[in-house]
């Protein structure tokens, strides 16, 4: 790391988070930060924590329409209701999401700022929220509303990398045609939310082919993660070359996690955090957001979220990664094919 980066890693998180309460029958629950948070404050590394404020009126509509905003505060005060099957809005939710988005958000400036890396635990999660749909748990996009927060504060091009099990669609549908952001994701396919991942969907318009997906079978290990990253997500975003990279870090891929059928293990997640370092200290002076999306299982949650955090300090290497063999070398030397198309991959 370069020296006039500050050695600190910004742990940006929402205290009372617990307020968005979707009840004991549910994964996504105030434990998952608590675990986290348990866990950085036991390791040997050097935090600062933030408390998170309020994501901007302006910032929030950029991404979401207002009427669906209006609609989940309207939900919140009234007590709260579920959301399809599986997303709540409790009362007290509509202000820790917001706060959470804040959280990303204010990260956001200040890497554009002084380069501060950091961290945001936060919940609900987000990458699922489309511009009027709340789903999948998350009810605001936590990613999208900082990365206009770091174009107001100077970034021309931002790179999103999202390595959560389960596709950003939210993320995807609202960056679709925009070629100032450039969306990869590596995730389990088929699986939840469906098609939306598939490896065709390369963006619109003026967005085309700055949407990436790498949709990979149920069973991959860290080598497939590993190869994905440096054959695809770090060439891509090297030829970008994004002022700021900002992470969908979802930790589900794990072998423990009970909703994922993936084999990735906490030094595979600081393999691929590593590689977000690197070349973002390329191409964009180390400016790196991490921001927290899925990750069910506490105990592998929180040893993944370490290891992340303590390659985003340049702490740990996972260089003993090995790559993928046989049937797994092949799925990613497709994807490379694929993707040669638009990209200089190989």
């Amino acid at each position: 790391m370069s020296e006039d980066i500050s050695v600190a890693l910004h742990i940006y998180t929402v205290s009372d988070h617990a307020a968005h309460d979707p009840g004991p029958s549910f994964v996504e629950r105030p434990a998952r930060v608590e675990s986290v948070m348990d866990a950085l404050g036991e390791a040997a590394i050097d935090i600062e924590i933030h408390e998170a404020t309020g994501a901007s009126l302006a910032h929030l509509e950029a991404v979401h329409d207002a009427a669906h905003l209006q609609w989940l505060e309207g939900l919140d005060r009234s007590g709260g209701a579920l959301i399809g099957l599986d997303t709540v809005v409790s009362e007290g939710s509509f202000d820790v999401a917001t706060r959470a988005a804040g959280a990303v958000s204010v990260a956001a400036e200040r890497a554009m700022s002084n380069r501060e890396r950091s961290f945001c635990v936060v919940r609900p999660p987000g990458h699922h929220a489309t511009r009027d749909k709340a789903m999948g748990f998350c009810l605001i996009n936590n990613v999208a509303v900082a990365a206009y927060a770091a174009r107001d504060a100077g970034a021309q091009r931002v790179a999103v990398v999202d390595f959560d099990v389960h596709h950003g669609n939210g993320t995807q549908e609202i960056f679709y045609s925009d070629p100032s952001v450039l969306y990869l994701s590596v995730h389990q396919y088929p699986w939840y939310p469906g098609p939306s991942g598939v490896l065709e969907l390369t963006g619109a318009g003026p967005g085309e082919g700055a949407n990436i997906n790498l949709p990979l079978p149920g069973g991959c290990q860290d080598g497939v993660y590993r190869e994905c990253f440096e054959r695809i997500v770090m060439p891509c975003v090297r030829e970008f070359t994004p002022d700021i990279i900002l992470v969908s870090a979802g930790f589900d891929a794990h072998s423990k996690d009970p909703l994922s059928s993936m084999e990735v293990s906490a030094e595979g997640f600081s393999a691929m955090t590593e590689g977000i370092v690197s070349v973002a200290e390329e191409v964009c002076e180390g400016r790196v957001v991490l921001c927290l999306e899925g990750g069910y299982h506490l105990a592998s949650l929180a040893e993944s979220a370490v290891g992340s955090a303590r390659a985003l300090l340049g702490e740990q290497a996972a260089s003993s990664v090995p790559g993928p063999v046989g049937r797994q070398r092949r799925v990613v030397d497709d994807l490379v094919a694929f993707h040669s198309r638009t990209w200089k991959v190989a």
